[in-house]
């Protein structure tokens, strides 16, 4: 073997990911955050059937994580439908905020 080709042969066995590793990290992130979602509905349904009130600190996090994510994948890969969806968890998300911050003065 030539030294260009040894330089070769390690260039490619230095890939970072192939295809396959990078889409079945993305979509374990993306099963994750639903995953996410849904337990952090689940919470609020028992606290509010609870308590009678909910608490919008979970909801404030996982719904910015969630949205960062899509508006990123979104604008990334320009999907219009993962960035639109990161859009409405982003006004979710603030919407849970403005709750969050008003119930501590209530």
């Amino acid at each position: 073997m030539t030294r260009d080709e040894i330089l070769n042969r390690v260039q490619n066995n230095n890939q970072p990911n192939d295809e396959f590793e990078r889409d079945t990290s993305r979509k374990g992130l993306l099963y994750g955050l639903i995953a996410g979602v849904l337990a952090c509905i689940v919470m609020i349904v028992f606290e509010l059937i609870k308590n009678g009130k909910i608490e919008f600190g979970k909801p404030v996090i996982l719904l910015t994580i969630a949205g960062i994510s899509s508006i990123y994948e979104g604008k990334k890969s320009s999907g219009k439908k993962l960035l639109w969806a990161g859009i409405v968890e982003m006004i979710f998300a603030f919407v849970c905020l403005i709750l969050y911050v008003g119930a501590m003065f209530i």
